[in-house]
């Protein structure tokens, strides 16, 4: 071919290429950045119109702005474009939490934490069965958790905590969330359910408990058929609940060398099993303001097994400790923070620790 034909026609093909992408470009740039999905965005939208938001938190979900994965606290899949997340905790909102939810059929993520929310939980969210993270901690609902939350199958994280005046009526829907490995019910009444260990002993995968105020004080011993299963538990907080000592009989249960973190914080319990001492992971201990007299030489020798190796901090002011200061706790190697004040002890303690 004659090099000046050929010279001319690749002009003109890098002409008409030129073009294109001028002509193209915009579409391009959309298809990049403008992610978000049209039916989701009015989801989004409806979602905000039922709000109360005195603080105008949600000022970038606005209808002329099109891509609601730059929205505040939206996250959307990098592929697919479907809204997953939805994070709008500590954002002092009010008012309704609308169905539109349930559109956002990808969604696995929700946390309407910390928030002024009222009324009683929508048991809507109990269809949205994608969900992996449930946070409603710290709002202001009231009634009593819809047994609908046993659907959400798929469920990992569930917090609860202080989510208002609630109480549960039954507690069965709970054991059918067998992927959960953080459950928080702090505040919330589980006076009516004597059979609540039961229930925990299910949760093959749970690795964190907190059940703080939950008015624990009657509870029956477990007939659970997981009683021989190892607990998987790290963290139990079962503080602020006006359990007495009779309390050690179920705990065994939901304690193992899995465990790291054990609150036993203002209850009424008179000292500590020495099965606790056997506890050779456990390195946190809060046993303050127990109002039963407890013999501190007694109390530390029931935690000088293996626990005196990995402890590093024990929590224990205003616990009706009595007796002398024991240079047993020189044995605690592992010891980092140690808190005796406030307690009815006498004694030094040896200046080689």
């Amino acid at each position: 071919m004659n090099p000046c034909l050929f010279f001319l026609l690749f002009s003109l093909l890098l002409l008409l290429v030129t073009a294109t992408a001028s002509q193209l470009g915009g579409d391009y740039r959309n298809a990049v950045t403008n992610k978000c999905l049209h039916k989701e965005r009015l989801d989004l939208l409806l979602f905000k119109a039922s709000l109360h938001d005195p603080n105008d938190t949600l000022s970038t979900w606005r209808s002329d702005e099109h891509d609601c994965c730059n929205w505040k606290g939206v996250t959307c899949n990098n592929q697919t474009c479907h809204v997953i997340g939805l994070d709008i905790s500590g954002s002092s909102l009010g008012g309704e939490i609308s169905n539109s939810l349930l559109n956002l059929t990808y969604l696995n993520h929700l946390d309407l934490s910390r928030n002024s929310f009222h009324g009683i939980i929508p048991s809507f969210i109990g269809s949205m069965t994608r969900l992996r993270y449930l946070n409603l901690s710290y709002n202001s609902f009231h009634g009593t958790i819809p047994p609908e939350f046993g659907n959400l199958t798929n469920l990992q994280w569930l917090y609860l905590g202080y989510v208002g005046s609630y109480r549960v009526e039954n507690l069965e829907w709970l054991s059918h969330l067998s992927h959960l490995e953080e459950l928080q019910m702090d505040g919330i009444s589980l006076a009516k359910q004597n059979h609540w260990v039961d229930v925990i002993l299910s949760l093959g995968k749970l690795s964190l408990l907190s059940l703080k105020g939950c008015e624990l004080s009657q509870v029956m011993y477990p007939y659970s058929s997981f009683l021989n299963s190892s607990s998987s538990i790290h963290s139990l907080d079962l503080s602020d609940n006006n359990l007495n000592s009779s309390m050690y009989r179920w705990l065994l249960l939901l304690t193992s060398n899995n465990l790291l973190h054990l609150y036993l914080s203002s209850n009424m319990l008179d000292g500590i099993p020495k099965y606790l001492g056997n506890l050779c992971g456990l390195e946190n201990l809060y046993f303050n303001n127990n109002t039963v007299v407890v013999k501190f030489p007694h109390f530390l020798n029931n935690l000088s097994g293996c626990t005196s190796l990995t402890l590093r901090e024990l929590y224990a002011p205003g616990s009706q400790l009595t007796g002398s200061l024991s240079d047993e706790i020189q044995k605690f190697s592992s010891l980092e923070y140690l808190d005796l004040s406030h307690n009815h002890l006498i004694g030094s303690i040896n200046e080689k620790l």
